[in-house]
């Protein structure tokens, strides 16, 4: 039911387009005769972890009040516009829908200051992060991206089942993650063993939300007799932002071999 000999996993391979990696500094120019501008624009990653995987930040603008969000814009002298900063931990999440356009499966590790920029924006949602600026000064648009910290506390509760490749619970189905302490959690019910039991520990780094399960017995399931421990290991992220836990775990059972990766994902209700 849970485990076979042999099990054959197949990934796919996502392209990640080129054009993405927008983290330097892009020159300013003006055209005046037709007033179309282009500017210098920054993301200045000093206080932030996510300089440890480039393609996955980038800059994106809105003409439309957020409609329609393009990754290089033509902008006239005193036009609004809106920007953002999206990031996302899993490349393989970036879809093209159109021509020119992305769209974005957002994660939220950070805050973003845009107090550098020239001019300074007219406003900011806080909410979202989108910064509204006028075209004009010099052009110059530059996100101060901050991590903000795993919240422990806050991931605490109950969540729903997104995916559960190991197949031992049904989407839907609620699990219950609980605080062990400061850099640990644990998911009360699973994996869903039922001789022996220990819960899923999860090891987080509050600084980014990466975890890791670290190598664990989890105990048996009887159907199986004694003597086929399961143990789990693996890696993932957990966000308190968005009530996210994604892990991609390997299951090796005691008699059975090493079972490959699963992936398993939950979402706080």
């Amino acid at each position: 039911i849970k485990f076979k000999t042999l099990i054959i996993v197949n990934t796919m391979v996502k392209k990640i387009y080129s054009f993405l990696l927008m983290l330097t500094v892009f020159v300013a120019c003006k055209d005046d005769q037709v007033g179309i501008i282009t500017y210098t624009r920054k993301i200045d990653l000093t206080k932030s972890t996510l300089s440890a995987n480039n393609l996955n930040a980038a800059y994106l603008y809105s003409v439309d009040g957020g409609a329609k969000w393009v990754a290089f814009p033509s902008l006239k002298n005193g036009q609004t516009y809106q920007a953002k900063v999206v990031y996302n931990p899993d490349p393989d999440h970036f879809t093209f829908p159109d021509e020119g356009s992305i769209e974005i499966i957002p994660a939220c590790p950070f805050a973003i200051d845009w107090s550098a920029s020239d001019p300074a924006p007219k406003s900011v949602d806080d909410a979202t992060g989108i910064a509204t600026f006028t075209v004009g000064g010099k052009n110059s648009v530059v996100a101060t991206v901050t991590n903000i910290p795993l919240d422990l506390d806050a991931t605490v509760g109950t969540y729903a089942v997104v995916d559960d490749e190991w197949a031992d619970f049904a989407v839907g189905n609620h699990l219950t993650v609980q605080k062990v302490d400061a850099t640990h959690l644990r998911i009360l019910e699973y994996p869903a063993t039922d001789t022996n039991h220990a819960p899923l520990v999860i090891t987080v780094t509050p600084a980014t939300g990466a975890a890791t399960v670290k190598s664990q017995n989890n105990g048996y399931y009887s159907v199986y007799g004694a003597g086929t421990d399961v143990t789990s290991s693996g890696t993932g992220s957990v966000y308190s932002c968005n009530g996210t836990v994604d892990l991609t775990i390997d299951f090796i059972v005691k008699g059975f071999g090493d079972q490959g990766k699963f992936h398993l994902a939950l979402q706080k209700l």
